[in-house]
């Protein structure tokens, strides 16, 4: 079985996705590709006359027919008339929406809707990584999608048991942050992850909170936020096992790749009880799900920082959530077996 995962070189949830999914294949000696798009070509692939030049060009280069599968997003299934489309986000969601700028809601709804319509007539099989994007994909094209969610390495993404000053000294912070309480938060600063609430927060806590952030597109230290910009993505478990809370306070996820590598390194997750994040984090099992309220992130915060035995308990018991539900092995299985089902085996 020859297989092509095709991508836009966003440096997203999606590329990460697609280098789990390709690991786990290779894994099982099966040939395996991934092809990378310049991110400049997501608002350009329907101009008709460039479009057609283009995918010849690409099909040439890649030799599409050579595929027996190819798997890529629903954004980019009608390019390549993709077997198998994934939907990771449905941007045109209206929770989300009237959070976005005028530009974000006309191109989502009139430019990405049409992409998206088009690669699900032309897929043999659809996909969603939760069962809240499931849904909204039914709501906004009368189809249901099989839901898969997304794995991460649990080898990689796991309680470290080292001490805080080494991991300070990883990251070259000072040592006076050994008497801090850190938060993590990793995303890019925009709203739609919540990033203009966690500046509210840090604003109204106390000066024995440090907020340590990174992501791609992310601001500049201010007000106990920390920024670590890029941090790279095999170093990102040191960052999750420094913190004492995982926070992620967005407004609208897919699925929430990094709320679940939080918790596979034994972390608390406070987070918004909105989209997907409650399939992921348990209510007082796992972590506290919050209404879209600074008052209330604050108090939660609070509580887990004074409760070093429920935050220990609720790390516990997140590692052995992941383990059950989250492990890329699960994942990969469940593409593999569709992939077969789409050929017929």
């Amino acid at each position: 079985m020859k297989i092509l995962l095709l991508e836009l070189n966003s440096k997203s949830g999606i590329n990460i996705f697609n280098r789990i999914l390709f690991d786990y294949l290779s894994g099982k000696d099966l040939e395996v590709k991934i092809f990378t798009l310049p991110l400049m070509y997501e608002p350009i692939l329907d101009f008709i006359k460039f479009r057609e030049n283009l995918t010849k060009f690409i099909k040439k280069k890649i030799d599409y027919e050579n595929y027996d599968i190819i798997h890529t997003s629903s954004i980019l299934g009608n390019f390549l008339d993709a077997h198998l489309v994934t939907f990771h986000l449905l941007n045109i969601d209206a929770n989300y929406l009237k959070f976005a700028s005028f530009f974000q809601r006309f191109y989502w709804t009139f430019w990405i809707r049409q992409q998206e319509k088009k690669s699900l007539k032309k897929a043999k099989a659809v996909t969603a990584v939760s069962k809240y994007t499931a849904i909204k994909v039914k709501e906004a094209y009368g189809i249901l999608p099989e839901v898969i969610y997304n794995g991460i390495d649990l080898n990689l993404f796991k309680p470290l048991n080292l001490p805080k000053g080494v991991l300070l000294k990883k990251f070259n912070l000072p040592f006076d942050y050994l008497d801090k309480k850190i938060i993590l938060f990793a995303g890019n600063a925009t709203r739609r992850k919540g990033f203009d609430i966690l500046k509210a927060l840090m604003r109204q806590l106390d000066e024995s909170y440090i907020c340590l952030t990174c992501g791609l597109r992310i601001s500049g230290s201010q007000n106990k936020i920390i920024s670590l910009h890029n941090v790279p993505y095999e170093t990102m478990p040191f960052l999750y096992n420094l913190c004492d809370v995982y926070f992620h306070p967005a407004r609208l996820e897919g699925f929430g790749l990094t709320v679940v590598e939080a918790m596979a390194c034994e972390k608390p997750v406070v987070c918004s009880n909105v989209s997907c994040l409650p399939e992921l984090v348990v209510e007082r099992k796992g972590g506290l799900l919050c209404n879209l309220s600074v008052q209330e992130f604050k108090k939660s915060i609070e509580f887990l920082m004074d409760n070093q035995l429920l935050r220990r308990e609720m790390g516990e018991f997140n590692r052995k959530r992941c383990s059950e539900t989250f492990d890329c092995k699960i994942m990969g299985d469940s593409y593999l077996n569709l992939y077969k089902n789409i050929l017929g085996q």
